[in-house]
């Protein structure tokens, strides 16, 4: 929406991703994810957080997330919006690893408007 443009301290951007950190508790994934649908994804991501920093004011602050452990998925992601965005930078980042079956792997990024 065009009013919202520029406006927000903190935007959210919890993408759609392949799954890959939460497998342990969903074991099924394996067998519907095929590596091949990883680019869609991709695709999708950056339209999603492309979409989501234009809402967010100079100074302000999106968080990307996933729950997933896939690089491509987390700092490709990252790695191409800054290309696309140079006024961005990130402010922290991080991969938690799953290391049992009962906890998730995920990845965040925090991106400042500059």
């Amino acid at each position: 929406r065009e009013e919202y443009i520029n406006s927000f301290d903190y935007v959210l951007a919890d993408v759609p991703c392949s799954g890959l950190g939460v497998v342990g508790s969903k074991p099924e994934l394996k067998l519907r994810t095929e590596p091949s649908e990883y680019k869609e994804l991709i695709k999708t991501q950056n339209e999603i957080l492309d979409n989501a920093y234009q809402y967010v004011r100079k100074g302000g602050r999106i968080m990307y997330s996933t729950c997933t452990v896939n690089k491509d998925e987390n700092d490709g992601v990252i790695e191409a919006f800054l290309e696309r965005h140079r006024f961005a930078t990130v402010v922290e980042k991080s991969l938690i690893l799953p290391y049992n079956k009962n906890l998730v792997g995920f990845y965040y990024c925090i991106i400042e408007k500059q």
